[in-house]
């Protein structure tokens, strides 16, 4: 699926010596201006690409980027801004768990539905505080201009390119000055693999020039309920490829975790997973479907909006969309628009412990992950593959499935269900499925 800023980037590369002047020169400006009758699209969209899954295909076949130089210029190049993010390990880490404050009622656990919103209930849980280990108060945010500054950025083959900034427009989510530093925070309301750095180095490099503390530069990410603190350090301050991650800290925002009699409440209370013609899904992460759910939550959207604002590529918008639909969590409103369901305005309403109850009994209710669950808790041990591939051939709509794709669709099942274990010791609760 070719997204709106694939065909207006083609439109670009088309029309400009975009890749003749770079393999000249090493790099391609342009003024925003230009951008725009180019591609006739306004350049905001163009140039925001937050994530590297964001990318246009014809920057993926060319291995380019693009970066903004000036408030009205951008510069297309073959360097790499990408920071991957790594995986977290639940089973080997448990994260913090501190609690909401009690006696603010405009903040509700239930609803977090904003970056503004993950930042407050992360302030106000003192969650920033614990991660930033000092008292801070909230000084910076919004739109604003950086300041003349230059980098280097690595290329593809890590050779340096130096990059000239004036003016460019960046927006800090939040920021937090304390007594020994000043933390900025570029927050995200779903899961990130990667970002750019240019959303954390541009404030980064602007600051550090106008004030004497240390600068301290904090990618928060927040998914069903779990907020992920990640502190990215430049062992060398002029180049942005030196990023590394420092510190990385995942808290849980009151009871994460339902009991045993909710979840048995919630599996009495759902029907089971029936979708017409919809085929089973492929979509490893479970905490995706619910992010891509929460994103719906807050507003309809195409399968484009997805791949170009959130961490979708197109092929993964359309996955997990189907998942989202075969689980009943997600409406198709005119073949091209997407939002929650009834069930998931009730089960996105709840708490947090009760949401992920019911979460959990959606998941038990598609027959495979509930089949494979009674098996791995019988043996004790995780099953293997070919055993989960046994139990689709089995199933009516997934027995006729070629054997290439019975075998993709099992690491489906095989994830879902190890998600559905590490919330809860299946074990204890074997007799109500």
């Amino acid at each position: 699926m070719a997204t709106l800023n694939d065909v207006a980037w083609e439109q670009v590369f088309s029309k400009l010596p975009v890749i003749e002047q770079i393999k000249k020169v090493g790099y391609f400006d342009i003024k925003a201006s230009d951008l725009k009758a180019a591609a006739d699209r306004e350049p905001r969209h163009l140039a925001k690409i937050d994530y590297e899954s964001n990318r246009p295909s014809v920057f993926v076949e060319n291995e380019l980027n693009v970066l903004a130089i000036s408030n009205s210029s951008y510069r297309i190049g073959r360097f790499n801004p990408f920071f991957k993010l790594p995986d977290w390990n639940l089973e080997s880490s448990k994260p913090v768990s501190l609690q909401p404050s009690t006696n603010l009622e405009t903040l509700s656990t239930r609803e977090i539905s904003s970056e503004n919103a993950v930042i407050y209930s992360a302030y106000s849980s003192s969650m920033i505080e614990h991660f930033c280990e000092e008292e801070v108060v909230p000084t910076v945010s919004g739109r604003m201009r950086t300041n003349k500054f230059s980098f280097s950025v690595d290329s593809y083959e890590h050779q340096a390119q130096y990059v000239e900034v004036n003016g460019a427009q960046i927006e800090i989510d939040a920021g937090f000055e304390g007594k020994s530093s000043f933390h900025i925070f570029e927050v995200k309301n779903s899961i990130s693999s990667s970002f750019n750095l240019r959303q954390v180095y541009y404030p980064y490099a602007m600051w550090r020039e106008v004030i004497k503390k240390p600068v301290r530069n904090i990618f928060l990410t927040h998914s069903n309920n779990y907020f992920d603190f990640y502190e990215i350090q430049f062992q060398n301050s002029l180049n942005i490829s030196s990023a590394s991650l420092s510190k990385h800290v995942r808290y849980s925002l009151g009871v994460n975790a339902p009991t045993k009699s909710e979840f048995e409440k919630a599996l009495q209370e759902l029907s089971n997973v029936s979708p017409s013609g919809i085929p089973f899904p492929q979509a490893d992460d479970f905490d995706r479907v619910i992010d891509l759910v929460a994103l719906l939550m807050a507003s309809p959207k195409t399968k484009n909006d997805l791949a170009e604002n959130y961490d979708f590529d197109p092929r993964q918008s359309d996955y997990y969309l189907n998942a989202s639909r075969y689980l009943g969590l997600v409406e198709s409103f005119d073949n091209s628009t997407y939002g929650p369901s009834a069930l998931a305005n009730i089960i996105y309403s709840k708490n947090a412990h009760e949401k992920k109850a019911f979460l959990m009994a959606i998941l038990m209710k598609v027959p495979a992950v509930r089949n494979l669950s009674k098996i791995w808790s019988k043996d004790g041990s995780k099953p293997s593959l070919d055993k989960v591939i046994q139990i689709l051939e089995n199933l009516p709509d997934t027995s006729t499935l070629a054997d290439s794709t019975k075998k993709r669709r099992a690491q489906t099942v095989m994830s879902w269900t190890a998600w559905l274990r590490n919330q809860m010791d299946l074990s204890q609760i074997s007799d109500v499925y």
